[in-house]
C-alpha cells in the first residue's frame, strides 16, 4: 500500500521582489509571480498581440470583458516568462495538456512545470523545474455562502477549524486555496476526493489510492495581496524546492517585452 507524506503551513510574510531582467530558473526552484490586471490595461493591445490564433478565440469567448482580460494578460505574460526560462520566443512556446482535466504544459521541455491562477483583479503565475505545481488565489467575497460548501469539501477536523472562529470566511479560503492548489498539480479538477486532501497545517501522511496523490508534497499558504489568500503545492522531488516571490507592473513588464525583441 502506497501512501504519500502532505505538509501544509503558511508563510507570515512575503517579500515581493520586482521582476529581475533576467530570469533564470536552476534545478529546485520555483518562480511566484503576481499580476495586478487592472495596472497593465495600458499594454493589453501589446500582450494580445503575443496570443496565438486558438488563445485569442478563446478569450473572445468570454462574455464579461474583464475575464477575457484576466485571461488574455495572464497567458501572455505566461509565454514572456516561459520563453525567458527555455530560451526560445514568445510565440514559439507551444502548450500541451495532460490529465483528465487538460493541465497545460511545454510541449519542448520536460522539466519545466507551471501553472496559472486569476481571481479578481489579480494572477499569479508558478513556474517550477523538476517539481510538478499547482497554485490558487481566491478574492474573498463577502457574498460567498461558504457555509454551503463546507459540509461536502472539508474533513471534520477542518470544518471543526474553520467554523470554531470569529475569522470562519478567511479560514475556509485558506483551506479551499490548499485544495485548489494540491488538485492543480495533480492535474484533475473538484471531485470526490477533495475531503481526503488534508489541508491544515502539518504533516499528514495519506493514502494514495484515496487521495490520489503520489510522493511526498510540500503545501505553502501565502497572502498575495489584501483580501486574496493564495496557495502554492509542489512536489518534493528531487530536494526541498527553493521559492522566490516576484511581482510585475507596467514597467518592468516593458523591460521584459523589450528583452523578448517584442
Amino acid at each position: 500500500m502506497a501512501f504519500s507524506l502532505i505538509t501544509c503551513s503558511t508563510r507570515p510574510t512575503v517579500v515581493w521582489k520586482d521582476l529581475p531582467d533576467s530570469l533564470a530558473l536552476r534545478p529546485a526552484e520555483i518562480v511566484l509571480v503576481r499580476i495586478p490586471i487592472s495596472d497593465l490595461e495600458s499594454v493589453v493591445s501589446n500582450l494580445f498581440s503575443l496570443l496565438q490564433p486558438d488563445e485569442l478565440i478563446r478569450a473572445s469567448r468570454f462574455l464579461q470583458e474583464k475575464d477575457r482580460l484576466r485571461f488574455g494578460i495572464t497567458r501572455a505574460i505566461t509565454r514572456l516568462l516561459l520563453s525567458r526560462i527555455v530560451n526560445q520566443r514568445p510565440s514559439q512556446i507551444q502548450f500541451i495538456t495532460s490529465g483528465a482535466y487538460t493541465k497545460p504544459r511545454l510541449g519542448n521541455s520536460s522539466d519545466v512545470r507551471f501553472n496559472v491562477s486569476h481571481s479578481g483583479n489579480w494572477a499569479v503565475i508558478a513556474i517550477a523545474r523538476d517539481s510538478e505545481v499547482g497554485v490558487d488565489v481566491e478574492q474573498i467575497k463577502p457574498e460567498l455562502a461558504f457555509q454551503d460548501i463546507v459540509p461536502e469539501t472539508f474533513s471534520t477536523a477542518e470544518r471543526h477549524w474553520i467554523e470554531t472562529t470569529s475569522n470562519a470566511r478567511e479560514r475556509f479560503f485558506v483551506l479551499w486555496t490548499r485544495k485548489e492548489a494540491l488538485l492543480k498539480a495533480m492535474g484533475i479538477g473538484i471531485h470526490e476526493a477533495i475531503p481526503l486532501l488534508p489541508v491544515l497545517d502539518g504533516s499528514h501522511r495519506t493514502e494514495s489510492a484515496l487521495s490520489g496523490l503520489h510522493g511526498d508534497w510540500r503545501v505553502e499558504s501565502f497572502t498575495l495581496a489584501v483580501n486574496y489568500p493564495a496557495t502554492v503545492a509542489y512536489t518534493l522531488v528531487p530536494a526541498l524546492p527553493q521559492l522566490h516571490f516576484f511581482q510585475i507592473d507596467s514597467r518592468n513588464l516593458r523591460q521584459l517585452m523589450i528583452n523578448n525583441d517584442l
